[in-house]
Formats: structure tokens, sequence, C-alpha cells
């Protein structure tokens, strides 16, 4: 909508979005339970606005967190902060770590600064998809990022072991199709950037996840499905 710019404060004005950021929406202090409904629904958004981004705008957005990721009052996501990180200038040899990294959604590869691409992209919704389904925040991750530690107790337990008890406990019909998102997650999460799948793949398949629980007409009592 606007922005305020001077030497001490860079500000970006945008439409007010009642439910906060992904983050505040599934880790805040106040925040409800999610039920699994939402949360695909939420993946799905986020997936179709990088698609858009990727396809239609030709915008790689470098730094995408749950945190730049707001709900709208229907919580549909609106993806805010792209396209900044082509403003950012990078000396060589310099220290600078984007939020994406802080936090814990940046692709391995862009350690070394190297320039973002639709991949790198790929990773850090892979990372928010990972945070839909464990309910865990990789930003408060003690000794392993989010992906590591995904891949620690699938390889040593269960794949289910990984998923939010709550998710598990409310829906249990739905456990196959959070099977399915997880080992979709997990190839976006891929330390090889040409093994990740692309944003309109990655799309394709949630649709088709999210289809076969619609075919079945059990919604587990969870309420109509919004997608």
């Amino acid at each position: 909508m606007a922005y305020y710019l001077n030497k001490e404060d860079k500000l970006l004005v945008y439409d007010y979005m009642p439910k906060g950021s992904i983050a505040t929406f599934l880790h805040g202090q106040s925040k409800p339970w999610v039920d699994w409904p939402t949360r695909m629904q939420i993946a799905k958004g986020v997936a179709r606005g990088l698609h858009s981004l990727h396809t239609h705008h030709n915008i790689i957005h470098g730094n995408l967190t749950s945190s730049n990721v707001f709900l709208d009052e229907n919580i549909n996501p609106k993806i805010s902060d792209f396209g900044l990180s082509q403003l950012i200038t990078v000396a060589p040899n310099s220290n600078i770590s984007t939020t994406a990294g802080v936090l814990g959604y940046q692709a391995p590869e862009l350690s070394k600064l190297k320039k973002a691409s639709t991949k790198t992209d790929v990773y850090s919704f892979g990372v928010i998809m990972l945070e839909l389904l464990t309910g865990k925040s990789p930003g408060k991750m003690e000794d392993q990022d989010l992906p590591q530690w995904v891949g620690s107790v699938i390889e040593s337990e269960s794949i289910i072991e990984v998923i939010d008890l709550e998710l598990l406990r409310h829906t249990p019909f739905a456990e196959d199709e959070m099977v399915n998102t997880l080992h979709l997650a997990m190839d976006c999460v891929s330390k090889l950037p040409h093994l990740r799948p692309g944003v309109q793949q990655v799309l394709q398949q949630l649709e088709e996840i999210r289809s076969e629980t619609a075919i079945s007409g059990d919604d587990g009592g969870a309420g109509p499905s919004r997608s």
C-alpha cells in the first residue's frame, strides 16, 4: 500500500491481515488449535502464491518464512516481502544473513551467499509445510534444523512420530494424507536443488492429495473444506 524510508527506518505498509502471520497463527500465545483442513488450505494457498510469483511475475522471493506470509479473515495466505532480496547488495566475503537463514528456512546452498532461485524458494516452502505438519517452529530448534530433525526421526523411528499429535488425535481419517504431504515436504527440502520439485509440481501434488480426502466424503467432523 505504501512505504516509509529514511536513514533510521524502512517500513512497508500492507493491508490489515486479521489472522496475523502463519508463525503467529500456529505458535502465538493466543493461538487456537489449527485443524488439518485449515493447515492444508494454508499450504495450498502459499503454493499458489509462490507459483504466481515464479510463473506470472518472474520473481524469486529469496526470503520466504512463515513470518512473512500473512492470513486474511478467511485464512487465505498472502505472501509479503517478495522482491526485497533483489534490493540488498551483498559484498563478497561479507557475513550478512537473511531472515530465512536465521530462522531455519534457508536452503543450504545459500549459506555461501549464492543467488536465490526458484529451487531455494521451494526449499523454504518445504520448511513451512514441515512446520504445518509437525507444529514445531523452525527458529526454536536447538541442535538441528527442522528438516534434519524430521529426517532423523523418520530414519530411527517412524514417519508418524513427527506429525503433530493433536492432528492425529482429531483427524485420524487423514493420516494417509498427512504422510503423503510429509513425503512431498521432504522432497522440497532435499539438500540437492535439482532433486527438489518445481512449485507447479508441488501445487499439483497438493491438489491431488487433498482430493483424495474430498473423494472419500469423510470430513471426520472437521467441518467444510475451504480451498
